[in-house]
Protein backbone atom coordinates (compact mmCIF):
# COMPACT_ATOMS: atom_id res chain seq x y z
CA UNK A 1 0.00 0.00 0.00
CA UNK A 2 1.42 3.35 -1.05
CA UNK A 3 2.09 5.81 1.74
CA UNK A 4 0.23 9.15 1.52
CA UNK A 5 1.99 12.18 0.14
CA UNK A 6 3.14 14.84 2.62
CA UNK A 7 3.51 18.44 1.44
CA UNK A 8 6.12 20.49 3.27
CA UNK A 9 4.94 24.09 3.00
CA UNK A 10 8.05 26.25 3.29
CA UNK A 11 8.58 30.01 3.43
CA UNK A 12 11.97 31.54 2.67
CA UNK A 13 13.32 35.06 2.78
CA UNK A 14 17.07 35.77 2.66
CA UNK A 15 17.85 32.24 3.86
CA UNK A 16 20.79 31.51 1.57
CA UNK A 17 23.02 30.51 4.51
CA UNK A 18 20.48 27.95 5.72
CA UNK A 19 19.11 26.30 2.56
CA UNK A 20 21.73 23.54 2.26
CA UNK A 21 21.17 22.43 5.84
CA UNK A 22 17.41 22.60 5.38
CA UNK A 23 17.53 20.30 2.34
CA UNK A 24 19.89 17.92 4.14
CA UNK A 25 17.24 17.56 6.84
CA UNK A 26 14.57 16.87 4.20
CA UNK A 27 16.64 14.27 2.42
CA UNK A 28 17.39 12.52 5.72
CA UNK A 29 13.70 11.71 6.34
CA UNK A 30 12.86 8.07 6.95
CA UNK A 31 9.50 8.82 5.32
CA UNK A 32 10.20 9.30 1.63
CA UNK A 33 6.86 10.18 -0.01
CA UNK A 34 7.04 13.96 0.33
CA UNK A 35 7.10 17.10 -1.76
CA UNK A 36 8.42 20.49 -0.66
CA UNK A 37 6.56 23.59 -1.82
CA UNK A 38 8.70 26.68 -1.30
CA UNK A 39 7.53 30.26 -1.53
CA UNK A 40 10.44 32.70 -1.60
CA UNK A 41 9.39 36.27 -0.90
CA UNK A 42 11.79 38.11 -3.22
CA UNK A 43 15.05 37.30 -1.43
CA UNK A 44 18.01 39.51 -2.30
CA UNK A 45 20.85 37.34 -0.98
CA UNK A 46 21.04 34.52 -3.52
CA UNK A 47 18.39 32.32 -1.91
CA UNK A 48 16.45 31.97 -5.16
CA UNK A 49 19.50 30.76 -7.07
CA UNK A 50 20.17 28.19 -4.36
CA UNK A 51 16.55 27.01 -4.52
CA UNK A 52 16.72 26.69 -8.31
CA UNK A 53 19.74 24.41 -7.88
CA UNK A 54 17.76 22.04 -5.67
CA UNK A 55 14.74 22.12 -7.96
CA UNK A 56 16.92 21.09 -10.88
CA UNK A 57 18.45 18.32 -8.78
CA UNK A 58 15.12 17.02 -7.40
CA UNK A 59 12.48 18.13 -9.95
CA UNK A 60 9.83 15.63 -8.84
CA UNK A 61 9.90 16.71 -5.20
CA UNK A 62 10.63 20.45 -5.26
CA UNK A 63 8.03 23.05 -6.27
CA UNK A 64 9.13 26.68 -6.34
CA UNK A 65 7.16 29.91 -6.15
CA UNK A 66 9.66 32.73 -6.63
CA UNK A 67 8.01 36.05 -5.91
CA UNK A 68 9.31 38.94 -8.02
CA UNK A 69 8.27 41.41 -5.34
CA UNK A 70 7.81 41.12 -1.60
CA UNK A 71 4.20 40.19 -0.84
CA UNK A 72 4.46 39.51 2.90
CA UNK A 73 4.07 36.46 5.10
CA UNK A 74 0.33 35.87 4.84
CA UNK A 75 0.02 36.11 1.06
CA UNK A 76 3.18 34.05 0.62
CA UNK A 77 1.76 31.39 2.96
CA UNK A 78 -1.47 31.29 0.98
CA UNK A 79 0.38 30.89 -2.33
CA UNK A 80 2.31 27.95 -0.92
CA UNK A 81 -0.73 26.20 0.59
CA UNK A 82 -2.60 26.46 -2.72
CA UNK A 83 0.20 24.50 -4.42
CA UNK A 84 0.31 21.70 -1.84
CA UNK A 85 -1.19 18.45 -3.07
CA UNK A 86 -0.39 16.06 -0.21
CA UNK A 87 -2.88 14.38 2.11
CA UNK A 88 -0.98 16.06 4.95
CA UNK A 89 0.77 19.42 5.15
CA UNK A 90 3.71 20.43 7.34
CA UNK A 91 4.60 24.08 7.86
CA UNK A 92 8.20 25.22 8.22
CA UNK A 93 10.56 28.09 7.42
CA UNK A 94 13.67 27.64 5.32
CA UNK A 95 15.94 28.36 8.27
CA UNK A 96 14.51 25.52 10.41
CA UNK A 97 15.26 21.79 10.35
CA UNK A 98 13.45 18.45 10.42
CA UNK A 99 14.89 15.50 12.34
CA UNK A 100 14.87 12.16 10.47
CA UNK A 101 11.73 10.50 11.91
CA UNK A 102 9.51 13.61 12.02
CA UNK A 103 7.30 12.85 9.02
CA UNK A 104 7.10 9.12 9.72
CA UNK A 105 5.88 9.57 13.30
CA UNK A 106 3.39 12.31 12.52
CA UNK A 107 1.87 10.45 9.56
CA UNK A 108 1.50 7.31 11.69
CA UNK A 109 -0.73 9.19 14.15
CA UNK A 110 -2.77 10.92 11.46
CA UNK A 111 -3.35 7.67 9.56
CA UNK A 112 -4.66 5.81 12.61
CA UNK A 113 -7.04 8.53 13.86
CA UNK A 114 -9.24 10.30 11.31
CA UNK A 115 -10.46 12.79 13.91
CA UNK A 116 -6.95 14.17 14.46
CA UNK A 117 -6.48 17.22 12.23
CA UNK A 118 -3.19 18.41 13.71
CA UNK A 119 -0.13 16.76 15.22
CA UNK A 120 2.71 18.75 16.75
CA UNK A 121 5.87 17.90 18.67
CA UNK A 122 8.60 19.33 20.82
CA UNK A 123 11.46 21.25 19.21
CA UNK A 124 15.05 22.07 19.95
CA UNK A 125 15.40 25.84 19.93
CA UNK A 126 18.93 26.82 18.94
CA UNK A 127 20.42 30.29 18.80
CA UNK A 128 22.72 31.87 16.22
CA UNK A 129 24.45 33.95 18.92
CA UNK A 130 25.84 30.81 20.54
CA UNK A 131 23.42 30.68 23.49
CA UNK A 132 22.70 27.15 24.78
CA UNK A 133 19.84 25.39 23.02
CA UNK A 134 16.64 24.63 24.93
CA UNK A 135 13.52 22.53 24.44
CA UNK A 136 10.56 24.50 23.06
CA UNK A 137 8.34 22.92 25.72
CA UNK A 138 10.58 24.35 28.44
CA UNK A 139 10.15 27.97 27.34
CA UNK A 140 6.46 27.63 26.44
CA UNK A 141 3.77 28.34 29.04
CA UNK A 142 1.51 25.47 27.98
CA UNK A 143 2.02 22.24 26.05
CA UNK A 144 -1.34 20.44 25.98
CA UNK A 145 -0.96 16.79 24.95
CA UNK A 146 -4.37 16.53 23.35
CA UNK A 147 -7.27 18.87 22.77
CA UNK A 148 -9.84 20.53 20.58
CA UNK A 149 -10.43 24.00 19.20
CA UNK A 150 -11.12 25.16 22.77
CA UNK A 151 -7.55 24.47 23.87
CA UNK A 152 -6.20 25.89 20.60
CA UNK A 153 -7.87 29.19 21.43
CA UNK A 154 -7.34 29.26 25.19
CA UNK A 155 -3.59 28.57 25.18
CA UNK A 156 -2.71 30.66 22.13
CA UNK A 157 0.31 29.91 19.95
CA UNK A 158 1.64 27.02 22.03
CA UNK A 159 2.89 24.97 19.06
CA UNK A 160 6.01 25.90 17.12
CA UNK A 161 5.03 26.36 13.46
CA UNK A 162 7.79 24.04 12.24
CA UNK A 163 6.45 21.24 14.45
CA UNK A 164 2.95 21.16 12.95
CA UNK A 165 1.40 18.65 10.55
CA UNK A 166 -2.17 19.28 9.33
CA UNK A 167 -4.78 17.23 7.52
CA UNK A 168 -5.17 19.07 4.20
CA UNK A 169 -8.87 18.21 3.90
CA UNK A 170 -9.48 20.05 7.20
CA UNK A 171 -7.75 23.30 6.20
CA UNK A 172 -10.00 26.40 6.24
CA UNK A 173 -11.76 26.81 2.90
CA UNK A 174 -10.45 30.34 2.35
CA UNK A 175 -6.97 29.58 3.68
CA UNK A 176 -5.04 32.31 5.46
CA UNK A 177 -6.91 35.48 6.40
CA UNK A 178 -5.45 38.49 4.59
CA UNK A 179 -6.70 40.81 7.33
CA UNK A 180 -3.80 39.45 9.39
CA UNK A 181 -0.55 40.49 7.66
CA UNK A 182 2.07 38.78 9.87
CA UNK A 183 0.92 36.35 12.58
CA UNK A 184 -1.82 34.73 10.52
CA UNK A 185 -0.71 31.17 11.26
CA UNK A 186 -2.38 30.88 14.69
CA UNK A 187 -5.88 31.53 13.32
CA UNK A 188 -5.11 29.19 10.40
CA UNK A 189 -4.16 26.38 12.82
CA UNK A 190 -7.20 27.01 15.03
CA UNK A 191 -9.55 26.78 12.05
CA UNK A 192 -7.71 23.70 10.75
CA UNK A 193 -8.36 21.81 13.98
CA UNK A 194 -12.02 22.85 13.62
CA UNK A 195 -14.33 20.08 14.78
CA UNK A 196 -11.45 17.64 15.19
CA UNK A 197 -8.59 17.23 17.62
CA UNK A 198 -4.86 17.86 17.92
CA UNK A 199 -2.24 15.54 19.43
CA UNK A 200 1.22 16.24 20.87
CA UNK A 201 4.27 14.03 20.43
CA UNK A 202 6.48 14.46 23.49
CA UNK A 203 9.68 14.14 21.50
CA UNK A 204 12.05 16.56 19.76
CA UNK A 205 11.50 15.98 16.04
CA UNK A 206 12.70 19.31 14.67
CA UNK A 207 14.96 22.29 15.26
CA UNK A 208 13.80 25.90 15.41
CA UNK A 209 16.48 28.47 14.67
CA UNK A 210 16.34 31.78 16.55
CA UNK A 211 18.20 34.76 15.14
CA UNK A 212 17.77 38.52 14.83
CA UNK A 213 15.76 38.23 11.60
CA UNK A 214 12.98 36.04 13.04
CA UNK A 215 9.55 37.63 12.73
CA UNK A 216 8.82 36.83 16.36
CA UNK A 217 11.92 38.77 17.34
CA UNK A 218 11.60 41.83 15.13
CA UNK A 219 7.82 42.28 14.95
CA UNK A 220 6.55 41.32 18.40
CA UNK A 221 4.11 44.22 18.82
CA UNK A 222 2.69 43.76 15.31
CA UNK A 223 2.27 40.05 16.01
CA UNK A 224 0.32 40.83 19.20
CA UNK A 225 -1.90 43.20 17.21
CA UNK A 226 -2.52 40.39 14.73
CA UNK A 227 -3.57 38.09 17.56
CA UNK A 228 -6.06 40.71 18.73
CA UNK A 229 -7.54 40.83 15.22
CA UNK A 230 -7.59 37.02 15.16
CA UNK A 231 -9.56 36.94 18.41
CA UNK A 232 -12.05 39.43 16.97
CA UNK A 233 -12.52 37.20 13.92
CA UNK A 234 -12.99 34.14 16.14
CA UNK A 235 -15.64 35.96 18.20
CA UNK A 236 -17.65 36.44 15.02
CA UNK A 237 -17.09 32.89 13.74
CA UNK A 238 -17.54 31.00 17.03
CA UNK A 239 -19.94 32.98 19.29
CA UNK A 240 -20.54 29.82 21.33
CA UNK A 241 -16.88 29.98 22.40
CA UNK A 242 -16.94 33.66 23.35
CA UNK A 243 -15.94 33.08 26.98
CA UNK A 244 -12.78 31.18 25.97
CA UNK A 245 -11.95 33.65 23.20
CA UNK A 246 -12.26 36.57 25.62
CA UNK A 247 -9.88 34.85 28.03
CA UNK A 248 -7.35 34.54 25.23
CA UNK A 249 -7.90 38.13 24.18
CA UNK A 250 -7.38 39.21 27.79
CA UNK A 251 -4.00 37.43 27.83
CA UNK A 252 -2.89 39.11 24.60
CA UNK A 253 -3.90 42.55 25.88
CA UNK A 254 -2.00 41.83 29.09
CA UNK A 255 1.12 41.01 27.04
CA UNK A 256 0.73 44.33 25.24
CA UNK A 257 0.37 46.12 28.58
CA UNK A 258 3.58 44.52 29.81
CA UNK A 259 5.36 45.63 26.64
CA UNK A 260 4.05 49.17 27.13
CA UNK A 261 5.24 49.13 30.74
CA UNK A 262 8.69 47.99 29.69
CA UNK A 263 8.83 50.89 27.21
CA UNK A 264 7.48 53.25 29.91
CA UNK A 265 4.50 54.18 27.74
CA UNK A 266 2.18 54.44 30.72
CA UNK A 267 -0.88 55.71 28.85
CA UNK A 268 -0.98 52.70 26.50
CA UNK A 269 -0.03 50.45 29.44
CA UNK A 270 -3.13 51.45 31.41
CA UNK A 271 -5.40 51.33 28.37
CA UNK A 272 -4.34 47.79 27.51
CA UNK A 273 -4.38 46.63 31.13
CA UNK A 274 -7.92 47.95 31.62
CA UNK A 275 -8.99 46.32 28.36
CA UNK A 276 -7.47 43.03 29.53
CA UNK A 277 -9.46 43.17 32.78
CA UNK A 278 -12.64 44.04 30.89
CA UNK A 279 -12.26 40.94 28.74
CA UNK A 280 -11.47 38.57 31.63
CA UNK A 281 -10.09 39.07 35.12
CA UNK A 282 -7.23 36.88 36.33
CA UNK A 283 -4.45 36.93 38.91
CA UNK A 284 -1.95 38.61 36.64
CA UNK A 285 -3.93 41.58 35.45
CA UNK A 286 -5.56 42.25 38.84
CA UNK A 287 -2.20 42.19 40.64
CA UNK A 288 -0.67 44.52 38.08
CA UNK A 289 -3.65 46.87 38.40
CA UNK A 290 -3.22 46.98 42.18
CA UNK A 291 0.51 47.68 41.82
CA UNK A 292 -0.27 50.52 39.43
CA UNK A 293 -2.85 51.97 41.82
CA UNK A 294 -0.26 52.24 44.59
CA UNK A 295 2.45 53.46 42.23
CA UNK A 296 4.64 50.35 42.32
CA UNK A 297 4.11 48.97 38.82
CA UNK A 298 7.41 48.35 37.04
CA UNK A 299 8.77 45.69 34.73
CA UNK A 300 11.15 44.05 37.21
CA UNK A 301 8.44 43.80 39.84
CA UNK A 302 6.11 42.23 37.30
CA UNK A 303 8.64 39.49 36.53
CA UNK A 304 8.85 38.66 40.24
CA UNK A 305 5.05 38.44 40.41
CA UNK A 306 4.92 36.20 37.35
CA UNK A 307 7.46 33.84 38.93
CA UNK A 308 5.43 33.68 42.15
CA UNK A 309 2.24 32.95 40.21
CA UNK A 310 3.95 30.12 38.30
CA UNK A 311 5.07 28.52 41.57
CA UNK A 312 1.55 28.75 43.00
CA UNK A 313 -0.14 27.08 40.00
Amino acid sequence: MEKPLVSIATLTYNHVDFIDEFFESLLSQTYTNWEVVIGDDCSQDGTQDKLKYYQEKYPKQVKLILNKKNIGITKNSQNVIEHCSGKYVCTIAGDDLLLPTKLEKQVAIMETNENVNMVYHDLEVFYEDGSPSVNFSKINSFTPHRGTIKEMILYGAFAGACSIMLRRSALPKDGYDFRIPIASDWLFYVESVGNGEFVYIEEILGKYRRHSSNVTTTMNEKALNDHIVSCSILLCSYPELSKIIKKRLSSVLFEKAVMNLKMQDFSKFRNNLNASIKMSMNKKNILLLLLDKIGLADFDRLNKIKNKIKKSL
